[in-house]
């Protein structure tokens, strides 16, 4: 999935970013259409929906993060939004006296506190799952071409001469006898040497 979304960046950026750009001239003309007070149809099964998908984030989260799951971080970015979600409805649409006050309490001292602390989780385990994908994708990757610069093949070059020079030594303190074509070319010149007559100095 992560690399569907990778291979189409160029497309789904600029997207997401006219999407969010449509939301404000539409937020402009909500600001002015919407009444201050509405009867909503099935209020009811709009906050159980968002109760029981806020039961089955914290329970998906706090099991993955239980067994130390690379995967967590997702769900809990996921309840993250929730409760805030529920924390923002509720204090904002709760009528005015002891249920706002009861709202208010909720939010603050259980609701947003959640909120940020699946938020901290899901910022702090995002890493490790981009650092495996990294890992993999620098395992399938082909090994980068080794370049040397002339300076580094001068040092080399010194380098192996260095070491090239005691192991000479060591060969001729190991074999001191002559190469077999010195040895030949010796025996060469003794014996044209004796071959050729003495003369004397002529009278």
């Amino acid at each position: 999935m992560s690399t569907w979304i990778s291979s189409r960046h160029r497309i789904l950026g600029p997207l997401l970013i006219v999407s969010g750009l449509f939301i404000i001239p539409w937020l402009i003309y909500l600001s002015f259409q919407l009444p201050g007070t509405v009867k909503a149809s099935n209020w009811s099964t709009m906050w159980i929906g968002l109760d029981v998908a806020e039961a089955i984030g914290l329970i998906v989260t706090g099991i993955l993060q239980w067994r130390r799951s690379r995967h967590r971080s997702l769900p809990a970015a996921f309840t993250s939004a929730l409760m805030a979600l529920d924390a923002w409805i509720d204090m904002t649409t709760s009528a005015a006296g002891s249920a706002r006050t009861v709202a208010l309490v909720m939010g603050f001292t259980l609701e947003i506190p959640i909120a940020i602390a699946c938020l901290v989780l899901a910022v702090a385990t995002a890493p490790a799952a981009a650092g495996l994908a990294a890992s993999t994708e620098t395992r399938a990757a082909p090994a980068p071409t080794e370049f040397t610069t002339p300076a580094a093949a001068d040092t080399a070059r010194l380098n192996a001469a260095a070491t090239a020079r005691p192991n000479a030594m060591a060969t001729v303190k190991a074999n001191p006898s002559p190469p077999a074509a010195t040895t030949s070319l010796t025996r060469s010149i003794t014996s044209t040497a004796r071959r050729r007559p003495v003369t004397g100095p002529s009278a």
